[in-house]
């Protein structure tokens, strides 16, 4: 079967910005554009992250879409989301940041340090996958985590502000000369200017979402 992919729309702001970045991508190098299944988010996110048989119950009319409309792929802007999804029998492969992050593992030489939401930075599916590949993980104190997490927040309902993405970024550079950091949150993708010292997850599940795309054009 011939690859095509879509977004799992949850969350307004990380699944315009998928959706953007792809976009602008698959514009320039010629190939389709991309699609979208919304899910209803606001009923979601109140039983996030562990309430996950009121979660996979809630997803099923996006699920049957998805299956129905025959997609290959699907890209999913929530990383929390994936650790769900791998409860659920799919008949589609999803873009999985947990599979493309241990693909880069092999090439960082310093202990990970994840950043995301207060669950994901201290203790998370994310961490045992990086453990489990030999790799060391190192919390972030405490005021790290607090200051991560409420701009995350602020991210999400899109009152950040300039000075706010300014000392995030600082922060994350000033983390980078001690740790392989791990973007680990789709709001914090939004506001990271990246380097090659970080390892975005939301940024490796567009690169590949288009690698696909264009795979598939080609073909």
């Amino acid at each position: 079967m011939k690859s095509s992919v879509c977004i799992l729309g949850l969350g307004k702001r990380a699944t315009l910005f998928y959706q953007k970045e792809l976009a602008t991508r698959l514009l320039n190098e010629g190939g389709d554009p991309i699609h979208l299944v919304h899910a209803d988010f606001d009923q979601i996110n109140p039983y996030m992250p562990d309430n996950h048989l009121v979660i996979k119950k809630k997803l099923k009319p996006s699920i049957q879409e998805i299956i129905e409309k025959g997609f290959s792929h699907v890209i999913v802007p929530n990383i929390t989301m994936h650790k769900i999804l791998d409860e659920m029998e799919l008949p589609f492969q999803l873009i999985h940041p947990i599979e493309l992050l241990q693909r880069k593992l092999a090439s960082c030489k310093l202990p990970i340090m994840i950043l995301g939401t207060r669950h994901t930075s201290k203790n998370s599916f994310i961490g045992k996958a990086v453990t489990d590949r030999g790799f060391e993980v190192i919390s972030a104190e405490e005021a790290t985590i607090k200051q991560v997490d409420e701009f995350r927040v602020r991210m999400y309902d899109m009152n950040e502000t300039d000075k706010e993405i300014i000392e995030f970024n600082t922060l994350v550079r000033r983390l980078s000369y001690s740790f392989t950091v791990v973007v680990a949150c789709t709001e914090l993708t939004i506001a990271n200017l990246h380097s090659d010292k970080i390892l975005d997850l939301g940024q490796f599940q567009i690169e590949e979402a288009v690698r696909l795309m264009l795979q598939a054009a080609q073909s």
